[in-house]
């Protein structure tokens, strides 16, 4: 991941936690750009990361319905882990070259 694809993507964040409602599209786009895939666990889809320490995140789909403000929360909130730990990443490899 670029320095510039990580900005453009902590601020899609930014934008989705700002937002009132988001829809479960809105959340599985952001996942897939971050580097998520899904696996197949469960009732709703599942993303998993090759970033070490990182739990799977489950995105609820209910039709058009828009996704609890909390459950967005905590995605958000792990997507941002995820993002801190590619920002970790890059500044290693930055210093190493």
């Amino acid at each position: 991941m670029t320095p510039g694809k990580h900005r453009r993507l902590l601020g899609q964040l930014e934008g989705l936690r700002r937002q009132g409602g988001v829809k479960s599209s809105d959340l599985i786009a952001l996942v897939e750009a971050i580097g998520r895939w899904p696996k197949d666990r469960g009732k709703h889809v599942t993303y998993v990361s090759a970033l070490p320490g990182t739990r799977p995140i489950t995105i609820p789909c209910h039709g058009n319905r828009d996704v609890n403000r909390f459950v967005k929360d905590n995605i958000l909130d792990q997507l941002e882990e995820d993002l801190e730990l590619e920002a970790t990443r890059l500044s290693e490899e930055d210093n190493g070259s």
